[in-house]
């Protein structure tokens, strides 16, 4: 056995087919080398993997056999953790990786973690996102938070300390977007445990490939963890950093109001068939009526689904709004601006050439298209430029950022790109055909990755769902993991109903407190007290 000492704390023991992570002289995990990445043709099984270097701060094994001709596999020492990295030496197609799987007849490495965090928005708060561990996989996947850091943040119950484990590659290699833990029922078992990383065939192993890295990293909980990853991650491969609240426009902080929930009250009320059928000029108008009445001033109004004539083209609909220019630009007049809600993906009025295909059938649009790009950069240049014949509007929500293909076979114009890469395409063009049009527009979206932060201006949160008994656990939860990742991001709180005025009224003063108040709808049973409560709110 070879020791290797990452600090006071933690320390790597080598052996000839695996290593083990020691907290505290306590075993957290053995992790067997072996990783198998199945191809069409192999299941990657055979290998035999040897220690052939060790020294303080590193450790190689080779293995030989398998589905390829040779894999290194290297564990070093980095600042309070250590990497895990696989160079692969031959020809194939993987369809996924499996961390720490090793060789036929293993049922996986072994943990003694007492539980993880899976890091995404879906979860109702950090309560609920702790979770002991089960025979079912967890998955941190993109869903509201798009796509969120993927890295498990492990607790244990030596210490205080956490553990963070989660995959990282360069730019250009990330064509995968879900990262699975697989363990047992009981942590304190000799049962097994790994990573899978989906590849879906996109990648293609031609003479030498290095896998994405497993990263690995220690700090006091597990917004650290998240914090570490991610600057780790931006340090290491030059990703970029968002946009911070210190350097960004003053009306970027200012109150929001976004017209979904009225849209929605007002289909109710009337008993429409859709809520998007109130996304038009002469609600918008009376919504703003009511904020002036109310003595309200947010500084942007977001336009909601659907003031599109389709949602693929992000041409306005002419029978909603007749000019919608000069309803920007009173906007502007009364020190307000105008964002305008984006539906990614979304194929709709889009020839079939400028879309991503799946199981023989439309999914998308497709952003790797050079003929959907042009299109795209046309239609935000007409929307948010101050050009004639533009509107002049200020930005966009984007929303829907999950709505990409999920799984293999999705054929696109540039061939081999997937997942994260993918979503780098779309996020990417929406932000700089933005800022090209109008260089303060903002970017408001679910992006929670540091591969892709840097085209987030403001976070959202995202949706409650009414039945929901913890709302500002929820609220605090999803900011502080949105900070954890990308530091000093603004935040959008979003916009939740709540069944009495005093839990309104709590939301509202929450909001106010953690990030940027999003009113969705003018509360009915509010009295003139919790009105002017939100006055103060919106003026402070």
């Amino acid at each position: 056995m070879h020791r290797i000492i990452i600090d006071r704390t933690h320390e790597l023991h080598v052996h000839n087919e695996s290593f083990s992570v020691y907290v505290s002289g306590l075993r957290l995990f053995r992790f067997y080398v072996k990783n198998r990445m199945p191809t069409a043709g192999s299941d990657d099984l055979g290998e035999r993997v040897g220690l052939v270097e060790k020294s303080e701060a590193k450790a190689v094994w080779h293995g030989i056999g398998g589905a390829f001709d040779k894999k290194e596999y290297t564990v070093r020492v980095v600042d309070r953790g250590f990497v895990f990295t696989t160079k692969v030496f031959g020809c194939g197609v993987p369809d996924r990786i499996e961390y720490f799987r090793g060789g036929e007849g293993s049922i996986g490495s072994h943990f003694a973690a007492s539980g993880y965090m899976l890091p995404n928005c879906q979860r109702d708060n950090k309560m609920s996102a702790v979770k002991l561990t089960d025979d079912v996989p967890a998955v941190i996947e993109p869903l509201r938070a798009c796509p969120p850091p993927l890295v498990f943040p492990f607790c244990n119950d030596y210490n205080d300390d956490w553990c963070g484990l989660g995959v990282t590659t360069r730019a250009g290699n990330h064509n995968f977007q879900r990262l699975f833990f697989n363990a047992p029922k009981n942590g304190w078992k000799e049962n097994g445990c790994w990573f899978t990383l989906p590849l879906g065939g996109y990648t293609e192993v031609k003479g030498e490939w290095k896998a994405p890295t497993m990263w690995c990293g220690f700090a006091p909980d597990a917004m650290s963890v998240f914090s570490m990853y991610s600057e780790w991650c931006r340090s290491h491969y030059g990703f970029k950093k968002n946009f911070s609240a210190e350097d960004a426009p003053v009306w970027w902080s200012k109150p929001i109001f976004c017209g979904w929930g009225e849209q929605c009250a007002v289909r109710d009320r009337e008993g429409g068939r859709e809520a998007g059928d109130y996304a038009d000029e002469a609600h918008y108008e009376a919504f703003c009526k009511k904020l002036d009445e109310l003595g309200l001033n947010p500084g942007t109004v977001i336009i909601d689904d659907k003031w599109q004539e389709q949602y693929g083209t992000l041409v306005p609909d002419k029978s909603k709004w007749s000019d919608l220019r000069a309803f920007a630009e009173r906007r502007h007049a009364e020190g307000r601006r105008v964002l305008l809600w984006l539906h990614c993906w979304n194929a709709e009025g889009l020839p079939d050439d400028e879309c991503i295909f799946l199981n023989g059938e439309r999914f998308s649009a497709d952003p790797t298209n050079p003929k959907y790009l042009a299109r795209l950069k046309k239609a935000i240049h007409t929307l948010l430029s101050p050009d004639e014949g533009c509107f002049n509007c200020d930005g966009f929500k984007v929303d829907f950022m999950d709505n990409h293909p999920r799984e293999g076979g999705a054929v696109t114009y540039e061939k081999g790109v997937a997942g994260l890469e993918l979503m780098h395409r779309l996020f990417g063009a929406i932000y700089v055909y933005a800022k090209e049009a109008k260089p303060d527009a903002l970017i408001n979206s679910s992006t929670m990755h540091p591969y892709l932060s840097e085209f987030c201006d403001q976070f959202r949160i995202h949706d409650y769902t009414p039945e929901m008994r913890n709302p500002l656990s929820s609220m605090r939860y999803r900011t502080a993991l949105a900070k954890a990742v990308m530091p000093g991001i603004l935040v959008d709180t979003d916009g939740f109903s709540a069944k009495t005025a005093y839990e309104q009224l709590r939301i509202f003063e929450t909001a106010a407190e953690i990030g940027v108040p999003d009113m969705y709808f003018f509360p009915e049973f509010f009295t003139d007290r919790e009105w002017n409560v939100m006055r103060e709110i919106f003026k402070r």
